[in-house]
């Protein structure tokens, strides 16, 4: 609850889209829903917010050290 919005963005899509890849569609939805709850208006919402509507796996990282 005390995390920054961005290392709570990358761990909570990393373990939604951890276990979306693993097939366990609820707790996906689980974590996607977190980060929809918790950080709203953020890149990391848009991306919850796409993998609720599609399903389709998301690139977690939306970090500093990803290639511009």
């Amino acid at each position: 609850a005390t995390l920054p919005s961005h290392p709570k963005g990358e761990l909570l899509l990393g373990l939604a889209d951890g276990y979306g890849r693993l097939g366990d569609e609820e707790k996906a939805r689980e974590f996607y829903g977190k980060v929809l709850k918790e950080l709203p208006g953020t890149a990391y919402a848009k991306k919850a917010g796409n993998w609720m509507e599609t399903k389709a796996a998301q690139t977690a990282c939306l970090g500093c050290h990803t290639a511009k």
